[in-house]
C-alpha cells in the first residue's frame, strides 16, 4: 500500500510516466508503467480522460504508455507507486 494520497499520486502521473503494482479485480497482481501527461495524450491522438464514465470514485484512470491505451486502477488496490519510471 502506497503512503501517497490519490490526489498525490494523479499530480505525479500528470508530470511523469510512473510504475504502479496494483491488485486487478481478479486477484492477480500487474504491474504498468502510466502516465496522465497532456503531451503524451496529445501526441498520441487519445481521447481526453473526460470523455468515458467514471464508476467509481476510487478509480484512477491513466494511459498504460506500453499500450498507448486507456487504462484504470482503484486507489485502494495498490501495492506499489514509483513517481518515476521503473524498467
Amino acid at each position: 500500500m502506497t503512503t501517497l494520497t490519490s490526489s498525490q499520486i494523479k499530480e505525479h502521473l500528470h508530470q511523469n510516466v510512473c510504475t504502479v503494482v496494483f491488485e486487478k479485480a481478479d486477484g492477480t497482481t500487474r504491474k504498468m508503467n502510466c502516465t496522465l501527461n497532456q503531451n503524451v495524450i496529445e501526441m498520441h491522438n487519445l481521447t481526453p480522460v473526460g470523455s468515458g464514465p467514471v464508476y467509481d470514485e476510487n478509480q484512477i484512470r491513466v494511459v498504460d504508455v506500453d499500450i498507448m491505451q486507456w487504462r484504470s486502477f482503484k486507489y485502494d488496490k495498490i501495492i506499489s507507486f514509483s513517481p518515476e519510471l521503473v524498467k
